[in-house]
């Protein structure tokens, strides 16, 4: 062995024992003799990398892809050390050339898809994933990090799926049994969730991140104290982490304490400034509470965040200046509910020298269109040309409204009055003070626990004397209909309802021979209220945004009287409490 040999033995020796300062000054008297050694190159490259030196390390493993730009080793030491620099378009086309040069070698896949995903190229990761688990499907930290992309791409199934294999591969892997927790949440299986979560945390006590989502999970159970004591804990460990004094606010809104959340989404952006979410947070505390500028200004951070649907275009974004003979398409966001609340401003449209194009579920169009709107379009359809556009619930912060100035003139929706004579006709058959009733909302919502109500606890209206409840209720939550087992009658209107027509048609057609619609908060509120029809509705302890904090009365809806909750998960109070106002009513009648 002659003496560079020896040399470059010995600054290996020196490199796999984490001498890293002394194996680059050895591999540099390597290079000294023989200057056009690829392989040395890289190995001064990486050595460099690992101790930060990562200018240099970039022009090492340049000259090493010079002299052989087959040798696969510098082009993955070259993406890492681009990867640390954070120029990820580097280090992805690094990579790609590494797996032209070895397809067969997971690891290279697995850095490849890590990558991607870090570029959020969500498809082409989980393609890499799945390639280097085609190569080697042993390794859970791979089906973790599938995982992880699915949950970037919502894809919850999926997700929870690689999740499992992980943990098949690793059982006491804290981080996928923390994820995992955190994809079934999403899905709203709580209760398998917590037990993900609580495992976690057996493994590992101060695992901050199961706290965190521990406590979230608590709190949509309505364990508010244990999920407060939880997020405490985890903010004891880590209190300058911007995501726990979110999740604390978000408690502390929901258990009725506004100025320790305010507080608590001030924390965060002082720590995370432009958050969205701790933006988003404020702005719907600041409309709960009446603070409609802000608020409204706030609100529009939901642009853009996975969890909503607002639509981007090329096109300008309107700021509410004249049309000059120009097309605004508005396209609506969200619910049913939503659309039909905040329809109301495209009247306030129709002086602005130009045409207005609402975009709206196609299910609603034929509503919209009987109410008077004659430019609709089916939202996920191919659009008509339009030159500007602006999301629905964006026009109040656009039309600047205030909470004294919310348009609040019903009704605002109509359907034909033939429709309407048909279902006074139908509905004449049934005595007594008629009272359309809905209970259950979508279960896909996040708060869905916090809003649906089962269909028992609307016992205490049915005893009232002359009562008639007909259930309005279709598809979800119409299953607890045959579950009452005599209980107490609810004629069901749901099965006849909108059969081969829009949404709504034939509901809002009915409502208005009603003598009074008691419902959740669901579409059918925003429904009853847009109509003008006399409805009340059951809220939970800390409502959404739109029904502020306190009150018995909407900004929006005048014929809309609010129930408010006492206690958190506790409806009994609500429903004696209608029932004595509807004794009241129907004696008075």
């Amino acid at each position: 062995m002659n003496d560079v040999d020896t040399l470059l033995q010995n600054a290996l020796a020196a490199h796999r024992a984490g001498q890293l300062e002394l194996a680059c000054q050895q591999y540099c008297q390597v290079l000294g003799a023989t200057p056009g050694r690829a392989d040395v190159w890289n190995l001064l490259g990486m050595a460099s990398r690992q101790q930060g030196q990562f200018v240099a390390a970039v022009e090492q493993l340049t000259r090493a892809i010079e002299l052989d730009p087959t040798l696969p080793a510098a082009f993955g030491n070259l993406g890492e050390t681009y990867r640390a620099l954070g120029r990820f378009p580097e280090a992805i086309a690094c990579y790609e050339r590494a797996r032209l040069l070895v397809p067969n070698i997971a690891e290279v896949h697995q850095s490849l898809a890590t990558l991607y995903h870090q570029a959020a190229r969500y498809d082409e990761a989980i393609a890499s994933y799945r390639q280097a688990l085609a190569l080697d499907s042993n390794q859970a930290g791979t089906h973790f990090n599938l995982g992880n992309t699915y949950q970037a791409r919502r894809q919850w199934d999926e997700a929870i799926d690689c999740y499992r294999r992980a943990l098949e591969l690793a059982p006491q892997y804290v981080e996928a049994q923390c994820n995992l927790g955190n994809a079934l949440w999403e899905q709203g299986r709580l209760e398998e969730s917590l037990s993900w979560l609580d495992g976690a945390l057996r493994l590992r006590p101060d695992y901050v991140p199961a706290l965190s989502n521990r406590g979230v999970v608590l709190q949509e159970l309505g364990r508010l104290t244990d999920a407060e004591s939880c997020l405490r804990h985890a903010l004891a460990l880590a209190p300058d982490l911007p995501q726990l004094h979110l999740n604390l606010g978000t408690l502390l809104k929901c258990s009725g304490d506004f100025a320790g959340a305010a507080a608590e989404f001030e924390t965060t952006l002082r720590l995370r400034p432009d958050d969205p979410q701790a933006l988003l947070a404020r702005a719907t505390l600041q409309l709960s509470l009446g603070q409609f500028e802000p608020g409204w200004a706030g609100y529009e951070r939901r642009v853009g965040l996975p969890e909503y649907d607002t639509r981007t275009f090329t096109e300008p974004r309107w700021q509410g200046e004249p049309l000059a003979g120009r097309t605004l398409l508005v396209h609506a966001e969200q619910g049913f509910g939503d659309t039909i609340q905040f329809v109301r401003c495209v009247r306030l449209l129709a002086d602005l020298d130009g045409k207005v194009v609402v975009a709206a579920p196609r299910a609603l169009l034929p509503l919209l269109v009987a109410s008077g709107i004659d430019n609709v379009a089916a939202i996920d359809d191919p659009l008509p040309r339009f030159d500007l556009h602006v999301p629905l619930m964006s026009l109040p912060f656009v039309l600047g409204t205030r909470l004294d100035s919310v348009p609040h003139d019903v009704p605002y929706l109509a359907v034909e009055p033939e429709r309407v004579a048909r279902w006074q006709k139908e509905l004449a058959a049934f005595a007594g003070f008629k009272i359309g009733i809905a209970w259950q909302g979508r279960r896909e919502y996040r708060a869905d626990r916090q809003r649906s109500i089962p269909l028992v606890q609307f016992a205490p209206l049915a005893a009232v004397p002359g009562a008639q409840l007909l259930g309005l209720q279709k598809g979800y939550g119409s299953e607890q209909l045959a579950a009452l087992a005599g209980r107490f009658e609810v004629v069901d209107l749901g099965v006849r309802l909108d059969q081969g027509s829009g949404a709504f048609l034939d509901t809002a057609a009915a409502m208005q021979s009603l003598d009074l619609v008691v419902t959740s908060d669901t579409a059918i509120a925003h429904l009853a209220g847009a109509l003008g029809v006399r409805v009340w509705l059951a809220l939970g302890r800390v409502p959404e945004w739109r029904w502020m904090h306190s009150g018995e009365t909407s900004p929006w809806y005048p014929t809309m009287r609010l129930f408010r909750q006492r206690t958190a998960g506790d409806w009994s109070d609500v429903f004696a409490h209608m029932a004595g106002e509807l004794s009241t009513l129907v004696a008075g009648r």
